[in-house]
């Protein structure tokens, strides 16, 4: 064999010998991975995560699915727990998940996860339509029933009253008190409102741009809805009440005669002519009411005293 066929056999082998690694490499990192005890517990939790799923049991599929992911960051492990939390009705949750795993998808599998990410979005905007009209609706009741309460209590103030002398306005400084009983007890619950958002952002964790929320967080974060409406209705009912004693209190003449109880004689006085009675137009009328601006929402005086 001469030289040249001997080079040419020898760059044969070596070029054999070259490829055989290659393809040996991919399978010994695989075997690494699989080595690897993090990456070993991460198996075992996606499977526990996938037997859970498959039962209908996804709150601990979820949970599965989370722990997995922390320990290998596999980026399909996201689009496990989109599923399962879109079959829970965590729209806005799954939502986020599928925009995470998109950036990572395959090419073949763009198209489907976008269309799947456009349904969503729909349904999410739905869902919060929903929402701000169930929020305007309990709004609208809490200020009906305060206004309600603001006008019986004047009108009851002032029914069948009998003369019985100067008196301080009683009327005016229980809505007064009651009325700042109300707000600091709605500013009681916005600081609770604002611990449960607190409490919500330290279990979230930003990854660039987004924010990746688990499902531990979603009691936090119905927490500080329900505490953030509730704030709201004792804050403004609170203001109506406070000011409308206030009106009272400042308005009060304290010539006017209190009423007395059923039963108890007047002091002698002198009556009043019908010239001085005052007529029907002009007796005293007052209503409160709370108008909706933008941003929150405005008291509105009506009336005559």
């Amino acid at each position: 064999m001469g030289l040249t066929e001997r080079i040419f056999l020898a760059l044969i082998v070596a070029s054999l010998f070259g490829s055989f690694a290659h393809s040996l490499a991919p399978a010994n990192a695989s075997a690494q991975r699989r080595a690897d005890p993090r990456e070993r517990r991460a198996r075992e939790l996606f499977e526990q995560g996938e037997a859970a799923y498959e039962e209908g049991r996804y709150e601990e599929a979820i949970s599965a699915f989370e722990q997995a992911y922390g320990l290998s960051a596999r980026p399909l492990l996201l689009y496990n727990i989109a599923n399962a939390q879109e079959r829970l009705g965590l729209l806005r949750e799954a939502l986020d998940n599928l925009r995470y795993y998109l950036e990572d998808a395959p090419d073949d599998e763009r198209p489907v996860i976008e269309r799947r990410i456009r349904g969503l979005e729909d349904r999410v905007a739905r869902q919060e339509r929903e929402e701000q009209e169930r929020r305007a609706d309990q709004q609208t009741i809490a200020r009906t029933a305060a206004e309600a309460a603001a006008t019986a209590a004047v009108r009851d103030g002032r029914a069948g009253a009998e003369p019985a002398g100067p008196a301080p306005p009683i009327l005016g400084w229980t809505l007064t008190i009651g009325g700042g009983v109300l707000a600091v007890t709605g500013i009681v619950f916005g600081a609770l409102a604002l611990g449960a958002r607190s409490d919500a952002d330290a279990l979230c964790s930003s990854v660039g741009e987004s924010t990746f929320c688990p499902s531990s967080a979603g009691a936090a974060l119905s927490r500080d809805g329900t505490f953030s409406l509730l704030a709201d209705i004792g804050i403004i009912a609170g203001i109506a009440a406070a000011s409308l004693g206030v009106y009272l209190v400042l308005t009060h003449d304290p010539e006017t005669p209190t009423p007395s109880r059923r039963g108890e004689s007047p002091p002698p006085s002198s009556a009043p002519s019908d010239a001085d009675a005052p007529s029907a137009a002009e007796e005293a009328h007052l209503e409160l009411g709370v108008r909706p601006v933008a941003g929150g929402a405005a008291l509105v005086f009506r009336g005559t005293l």
